[in-house]
């Protein structure tokens, strides 16, 4: 009994061997597929993170160019208005000049 259970054993362990084969080369296109699809998406991934990274390059430029051009004309609405107050207080001494002749 010994004997028919070992060849039952060596019957069944075959069996298995055979079946994990099957299911492996009936599986093993899936995977590949799969596998395919992954690289594909991770480089896509990898070719988006580039262009954000490159468009946020492009947006900090124009933002630092911006704030530039708004600097340099605050200074210049600061300097015309200097040039209005100044133009206001000789305008008030004139009709000031005026009013004493």
């Amino acid at each position: 009994e010994s004997h028919s259970l070992q060849t039952e054993v060596e019957r069944l362990q075959t069996k298995r061997l055979v079946a994990e084969k099957i299911v492996r080369q009936q599986l093993e296109p899936e995977i590949l597929s799969r596998q395919q699809r992954i690289a594909q998406l991770e480089e896509t991934q990898q070719l988006l993170e580039q262009k954000l990274e490159q468009s946020a390059e492009s947006l900090q430029q124009a933002i630092d160019e911006k704030t530039q051009l708004l600097q340099e004309w605050s200074l210049r609405c600061n300097h015309l208005q200097e040039l209005l107050q100044q133009n206001q207080s000789s305008k008030e001494a004139a009709e000031s000049q005026l009013h004493h002749l």
